[in-house]
């Protein structure tokens, strides 16, 4: 057995709101849901000192009340990937998990390459 630990930096900062929607809409979220989540996530702006205001896009509140179940939404694609039978992935938050089982040592480096790949893109 080979076990990998992900820690995704800046999940916060980098969960891509376009991509939320879609992935609600494919999984078929209700209407007034997806209007609600869309709502909280359009035209959010940070700004610092009330000198600055940067439009934010790829971002949630960070300690905000929805943010861990965005970032769920999003890294969800990834941790229902199908590389191979003998692959199982985990994710909380920010950190992923993955389990590689196999009789052969070659096999699960091979296999863990190619996660480890699929991570750092």
């Amino acid at each position: 057995m080979l076990v990998l630990f992900f820690y995704i930096k800046g999940a916060a900062d980098s969960n891509w709101h376009v991509g939320i929607i879609k992935n609600l809409i494919d999984q078929n979220c209700p209407a007034g849901v997806l209007k609600l989540i869309h709502s909280y996530l359009s035209d959010r702006s940070a700004s610092f000192e009330n000198v600055t205001s940067l439009k934010l896009e790829n971002s949630c509140h960070q300690g905000g009340i929805l943010s861990p179940s965005l970032w769920s939404i999003n890294i969800n694609d990834l941790i229902e990937l199908n590389i191979e039978i003998k692959c199982k992935f985990q994710g909380c938050t920010d950190d992923v998990c993955v389990v590689i089982t196999g009789s052969k040592v070659a096999s699960m480096k091979r296999l863990a390459t190619n996660v480890f790949k699929r991570f750092t893109v």
